[in-house]
């Protein structure tokens, strides 16, 4: 890489880096991060796996290393009888959370957290890098420097980089796979070989989804050997020699290469569980799996039924439920012992989890999925420059297809980006665009190789349009600063008309409440009553409420009706009703329709029902 582009891509990741830590640092914890780093925690240092098996332990070695260091250390609370009964009902691990992170006194939470979210920021940079040096490698340093502008810039990365969350880990390791293999693709080295293994391992053991690393290598190996065009190697399993058709000995070096990621896989997964089929050090601890198997017969029950709200499941229908092929298959490696029990057992809970949950689209919650969810995510949560690059980037490819079709159909690019679009579609977890981050590297490279390729036919017409279309990302991105989780670009109406659009993560993640401690240190002589979603206890920021219907969980008693003065403080999900345990529950209705007195970060709506607006 030249040094120019070296210096260039270097300050825009620290640009990226400075806005997603400094954001998040004014920011509660989002509703999973507790959780999170605990179970990091405690996996680092136990061993431990029994509390959240649905979410691989690599990742989270990597956040929780710091914590090893704390001092005092944090206490997981692994004495409390709520952490043994997690492993026997994983919806457990909520109050465990509460009691260990917030109601146990020695415990820092803030520091904690704080700590691992540092972490993830590095996995994010590391993201950039790979974007970079793959752009470079594609088409030179201003494609480099394009694509990493689009990605420093992009508020839902600069949202989600410095979370305790996997999303953008997955998205590094999925990124870097398909680098590993495109070089690998070009010619065959131990170097790379070795990027692809290691690659290949992170994908599997940072998120269950990562299981589509899979596909994207048997496709991208055999769609290369079966190709017309020599395969340079540095060495070979297969002598060419040993076969009148090259494509021959191509095809079964593939085959030896996907055997070889299998095995090592394979091993990786073993290794990042301790080579230990128990979730515990403890050996007389193991997960319910009927549990899982109960919740696996309501999902399908409720997706039958195409619910819009809890409808439970007669047990009758419980008792004819029979296990689907995959669900037989993972049984069968549990009863065998093929894979760890927590790997095993949170492939289970996912596949359950994933076959019906609730969503909030377009202003209504609903159970299931919806095709349109995704693109709409994209649409409104993209900022509109970026949405602009990636239309020209189409339109400029679109010549070269007739032309370059070949090529650009067999590029490792195109087909991760297929693979990882196809299988999002089909998809039932309609909870979030960070679900989709994974395919916005690609989106990025794409963009700055055609911006390279229309600075080679019309380069006055890009040194005018660049600087242009910076600055418009620039006002658009720093603009929103430092509420990046709830960004929804103009033409969606901010986060004000995302309101209306998406909820959970794409708005209000409980992300919120040191602006409203700060609002009630302001406002001290007013009567507070909050419903607030998320995980972290508004008690640790000193706020003093009243809890609301359907509000914190882990707070004083929630009523059953609203009250009739004082300030409301309601969390944006739950205004939309969107985890309503009442699909009838008229509570809010009326408020979703009212003008909310002010709007804290994007996310909590306060209602002045003293002094209501004219």
């Amino acid at each position: 890489m030249s040094r120019p582009t070296l210096i260039y891509c270097t300050l825009t990741l620290l640009l990226f880096a400075l806005l997603s830590y400094s954001s998040i640092s004014t920011k509660s914890p989002t509703y999973d991060e507790p959780e999170h780093t605990l179970v990091s925690y405690i996996a680092l240092r136990d061993g431990d796996f029994s509390v959240e098996p649905d979410h691989p332990p690599l990742w989270k070695y990597w956040a929780a290393l710091p914590l090893i260091f704390q001092n005092p250390p944090l206490n997981p609370r692994l004495d409390h009888p709520i952490f043994h009964a997690v492993p026997n009902n994983l919806d457990l691990v909520l109050p465990w959370t509460v009691v260990a992170m917030y109601h146990t006194p020695a415990n820092n939470p803030d520091r904690a957290i704080a700590a691992a979210r540092f972490m993830m920021l590095l996995l994010a940079l590391a993201l950039g890098i790979i974007i970079a040096l793959f752009t470079y490698r594609l088409a030179g340093p201003l494609a480099a420097c394009v694509a990493v502008t689009l990605f420093a810039l992009d508020p839902n990365f600069l949202a989600h980089s410095s979370l305790v969350k996997n999303d953008v880990a997955l998205a590094a390791a999925f990124t870097a796979l398909t680098y590993f293999l495109y070089l690998l693709t070009q010619r065959l080295t131990l170097p790379r070989l070795l990027g692809c293994i290691l690659c290949t391992a992170a994908c599997f053991t940072i998120k269950l989804t990562g299981i589509l690393a899979a596909p994207l290598i048997i496709l991208i190996l055999l769609t290369r050997a079966l190709s017309s065009t020599p395969w340079p190697t540095s060495f070979s399993f297969i002598p060419q020699s040993a076969f009148r058709n090259p494509k021959s000995s191509r095809l079964l070096t593939a085959l030896s290469f996907t055997l070889l990621l299998s095995l090592t896989t394979y091993l990786a997964i073993w290794a990042v569980y301790r080579f230990r089929f128990n979730p515990s050090p403890d050996p007389t601890v193991h997960f319910n799996t009927q549990a899982i198997l109960d919740r696996e017969a309501y999902s399908v029950s409720a997706a039958r039924a195409n619910a819009q709200h809890h409808l439970g499941f007669d047990r009758r229908e419980l008792a004819s439920w029979t296990p689907g092929p995959f669900v037989q298959l993972a049984l069968f490696s549990l009863d065998h012992h093929l894979l760890p029990e927590p790997f095993i057992e949170g492939f289970l809970y996912a596949h359950a989890s994933s076959i019906f949950r609730y969503s909030y689209c377009l202003g209504q919650s609903y159970g299931g999925s919806r095709w349109y969810y995704f693109p709409l995510a994209f649409l409104s949560k993209t900022p509109l420059t970026t949405l602009l690059i990636f239309f020209l980037s189409a339109l400029l490819m679109l010549p070269e297809l007739p032309t370059r079709y070949r090529q650009l159909a067999t590029h490792p690019c195109t087909l991760a980006f297929l693979l990882l679009f196809f299988s999002i579609a089909l998809s039932g977890i309609n909870i979030g665009l960070r679900h989709i981050l994974i395919l916005y590297p690609f989106l990025f490279i794409a963009a700055g190789v055609a911006a390279a390729r229309l600075y080679a036919v019309h380069p006055k017409l890009l040194r005018l349009a660049l600087p242009l279309l910076l600055l418009t990302l620039s006002s658009e991105t720093l603009s929103a600063y430092p509420d990046y989780i709830p960004f929804f670009n103009a033409a969606a109406g901010g986060y004000r008309g995302g309101f209306h659009l998406l909820g959970d993560s794409n708005l209000d993640w409980g992300q919120d409440l040191p602006l409203l401690a700060e609002w009630q240190r302001q406002n001290p002589t007013r009567t507070l009553h909050l419903a607030y979603f998320g995980l972290a206890d508004p008690a640790h920021y000193h706020i003093h409420y009243y809890n609301l219907p359907n509000g914190y969980p882990f707070g004083p008693e929630s009523p059953t009706t609203l009250p009739t003065t004082g300030v409301l403080a309601i969390s944006a999900t739950t205004l939309q009703g969107l985890y309503n345990p009442n699909p009838n529950d008229p509570t809010y209705a009326v408020l979703r329709n009212t003008t909310p007195t002010q709007i804290l970060g994007g996310s909590i709506y306060l209602f002045d029902l003293d002094h209501p607006p004219h």
